[in-house]
């Protein structure tokens, strides 16, 4: 059944159908969405309906509605994001600007070397919108802060380049490296 209507009162009108269809209706206890306004009109009008015919809901309906923990915790950790997100552009950036060259990517193994860092996690960007991947970049780039640091006294360009981008304003610093620890420990919750 396909139906284009966001309106709370339509999608409990499709939901109802579905459910009588499979009959579902007699088994259902709870319905975990997200804290939409519609979706809460919608599990609403769904206690309402069902309360009038089938009598058979669970505690009245009263745990119908569960908000998606999951939804919950992307919520926690996008506000969290808020709270650091220049110090995240500041190092996205680099990364980037490392990132676009094989030359400077050279450069910066150079560095890496001399910093005596050991790892052979190999930066990425991440995908703005998931922030597992932010994490993943944020934790692979904190390997080698010392790595960039050097790679900004070896290249002139590089400052010149991030201070051109109209996110990062500069090169990530101390405060921008200590934020980022700050955030992964947090993170580190949500990704395991």
């Amino acid at each position: 059944m396909c139906h284009s209507s966001y309106k709370g009162d339509d999608i409990a009108l499709v939901l109802e159908k579905c459910l009588d269809d499979w009959g579902l209706v007699s088994k259902l206890y709870t319905i975990t969405v997200d804290n939409a306004g519609s979706n809460s009109t919608a599990c609403n009008a769904l206690i309402g309906e069902f309360k009038r015919h089938v009598h058979l809901l669970f505690s009245s309906g009263e745990f119908l509605h569960v908000i998606c923990v999951a939804y919950i915790l992307n919520l926690v950790v996008w506000d969290g994001l808020k709270v650091v997100g220049k110090s995240v552009k500041h190092v996205r950036a680099a990364v980037r600007f490392i990132r676009q060259s094989p030359s400077r990517l050279q450069r910066f193994q150079e560095c890496t070397i001399a910093e005596k860092i050991e790892s052979k996690a190999s930066l990425s960007l991440n995908v703005p919108t998931r922030w597992n991947s932010t994490y993943k970049m944020l934790s692979t780039a904190l390997v080698y802060e010392h790595t960039f640091t050097k790679y900004s006294r070896r290249d002139p360009y590089y400052n010149v380049e991030l201070a051109k981008d109209d996110d990062a304003d500069r090169p990530p610093n101390s405060n921008d490296w200590k934020q980022v620890k700050h955030l992964l420990v947090f993170w580190r919750f949500f990704i395991m």
